[in-house]
């Protein structure tokens, strides 16, 4: 991860490869300085959630407008 960003200095949010990760990978971000770390559950975040573990929705082939609609308007 470190060398990682050493070609990409500016980066600030990390996602998971294959939602992959521990509370030592947690940790390195967090002496990173990094912002934000995404995983591959799916569902909405909550003010009190880690950074380091947020959820997300991965839209697909069948998601329909209304599927992407419900996720952006939180129902």
């Amino acid at each position: 991860l470190r060398q990682n960003l050493e070609d990409v200095p500016t980066a600030m949010t990390l996602a998971y490869p294959f939602g992959q990760y521990t509370q030592q990978t947690i940790d390195v971000l967090e002496q990173l300085n990094m912002k934000l770390a995404f995983t591959t559950c799916k569902g909405y975040n909550v003010v009190t959630d880690s950074r380091y573990t947020m959820k997300r929705f991965t839209p697909t082939q069948q998601t329909t407008l209304d599927d992407f609609l419900q996720y952006v308007n939180g129902r």
